[in-house]
């Protein structure tokens, strides 16, 4: 009969996987290896989300969510009564998006309107 030799020890442990830009995915494994706590003499280097994601604004949310969904920028504009080139200057980080826009994006896309701000 055979017999367990091996203690499970994956057995709380979550697959992951991200899709992230080809250019930030070093930074980015610096960052996740960081997360799972700094053993003795091993150097671990922190890097801010906004040192790896310099670009990143409300806008790419509302881009990711528009392009899920299959919708252009003047669908999303005419479903919360907006113009579309407003929604353009939104998803590339020209205009903010207000709260007042952010809960009416909130219905559209069913989600918390919090995730725009």
């Amino acid at each position: 009969m055979l017999e367990l030799t091996k203690k499970q020890t994956t057995k709380s442990f979550v697959e992951l996987h991200f899709l992230v830009p080809k250019k930030k995915a070093e930074e980015i494994k610096k960052v996740i290896a960081c997360l799972g706590g700094v053993e003795e003499n091993e150097e671990n280097e922190l890097v801010p989300w906004q040192e790896a994601y310099p670009n990143f604004h409300n806008g790419v949310t509302l881009r990711g969510f528009r392009q899920r969904d299959g919708l252009s920028q003047g669908e999303v504009a005419e479903e919360i009564g907006a113009k579309q080139n407003h929604i353009s200057e939104m998803e590339s980080g020209k205009r903010t998006i207000g709260k007042a826009i952010a809960k009416k994006l909130a219905v559209l896309f069913n989600t918390s309107y919090k995730v725009f701000l």
